[in-house]
């Protein structure tokens, strides 16, 4: 009886190690996946399927949308398919699989791509954006990206605005320098990461007339035009109706020896009104009667704490007389500069005792950037 115990228990301890080795997988088993991609309710070709990001596990749809990809061991996988398009918007989807023996995958649905529209609503500061919703069931939110350059993903732009509504797909960017061009990119995301990418958009801002009533033409009711001002109110300028370069009005500036001139009829720029580092051309008319004294007229922008300067055009006499005649002069604004107001002015120089006035017109004033 004791023998029979021993030699039953050695036949148990065999039986469950046969029935272990019966069950355990093959680890180098391969199988087929293989399926059906959909877009818009159609079958879709041309469409990149990777299983695990693997370069060896990769196969495009056929013309009815079929993809097959040998060789994939058993186990847990993602599956990716991306369709991309010649205009670099794309639409992707990723789906978790198991593969115990060959798979077909009747239906794997790829989400509807995003179309960026072309911007409206231009200024010099703003554009407005729009683009086609998706129809992700798993939409989680659009992503607007914008750069200086077409290069443009998640990682070069710089984000400008998210909604996570699928409908709400308009966007007023509203921060912008004129004369620039500008791209733009919308990516559709879900929880996980992408479902896809827009085609890129580009815009050139309108350029700006940094100064305001360049031409005069609004007038206030101190007889000076709107937004320009005369240092210590001195009374040596004022519009005038008669002598005009174009539009109705012109400034006067009549100035003798009773009035040392060294101030200027001048307006203050809000300095975020320049781009750092870029050039701008300031252009301006003038017709001016004979100087015969030292004497004259010039123009200069400077910053309020003059760490930024510039010397523009003087004119010094004497000189005879001319008609309407244009002043231009080119500058670079500093890459970098704190203060809190630019000043553009306009001088008129009257140095010594002299019986001859200094007397002549301004005209059609524009400061604008060239690049």
């Amino acid at each position: 009886m004791k023998y029979f115990c021993k030699y039953f228990v050695i036949i148990i301890v065999v039986l469950v190690h046969m029935s272990c080795t019966t069950s355990t997988t093959d680890p180098s088993a391969t199988f087929t996946v293989s399926g059906y991609i959909y877009l818009n309710y159609q079958k879709v070709s041309n469409v990149q399927v990777n299983i695990d990001y693997k370069i060896n596990l990769i196969a495009k749809t056929d013309d009815d949308g079929y993809f097959e990809i040998e060789n994939v061991l058993q186990g847990n996988h993602e599956l990716n398919a991306v369709k991309t398009y010649s205009d670099g918007s794309f639409t992707q989807n990723s789906y978790d699989i198991s593969v115990n023996s060959d798979v077909f995958l009747e239906s794997l649905i790829l989400p509807k791509g995003v179309l960026l529209y072309t911007p409206t609503g231009i200024t010099d500061n703003s554009v407005s954006l729009a683009w086609s919703p998706t129809d992700a069931d798993d939409f989680r939110e659009y992503k607007v990206f914008r750069h200086n350059t077409s290069g443009l993903d998640e990682n070069t732009g710089t984000l400008v605005h998210v909604s996570t509504s699928r409908n709400d797909t308009t966007f007023n960017d509203k921060s912008l320098f004129p004369q620039e061009e500008y791209f733009y990119r919308v990516y559709t995301m879900n929880e996980f990461g992408k479902l896809g990418g827009s085609n890129i958009v580009s815009v050139f801002t309108l350029e700006r007339e940094i100064l305001k009533n360049g031409d005069f033409e609004s007038i206030s009711s101190n007889n000076l035009p709107e937004y320009w001002q005369i240092w210590n109110n001195r009374n040596f300028a004022s519009s005038d109706s008669q002598e005009v370069h174009s539009g109705k009005y012109s400034v006067h500036f009549y100035a003798d020896s009773s009035i040392y001139m060294h101030h200027p009829f001048y307006q203050m720029i809000d300095p975020n009104n320049f781009k750092a580092g870029a050039r701008y051309r300031l252009t301006y008319w003038i017709k001016a009667k004979e100087v015969a004294t030292v004497g004259g007229f010039y123009a200069q922008i400077y910053s309020d704490d003059w760490t930024f300067s510039v010397y523009i055009n003087p004119m010094m006499g004497p000189f005879d007389a001319f008609e309407w005649k244009e002043f231009s002069y080119e500058f670079n604004f500093p890459a970098s500069l704190s203060t809190s107001n630019i000043i553009i002015g306009f001088y008129t120089e009257v140095l010594g005792v002299t019986t001859h006035p200094i007397e002549y017109w301004l005209d059609t004033v524009k400061l604008t950037r060239i690049n």
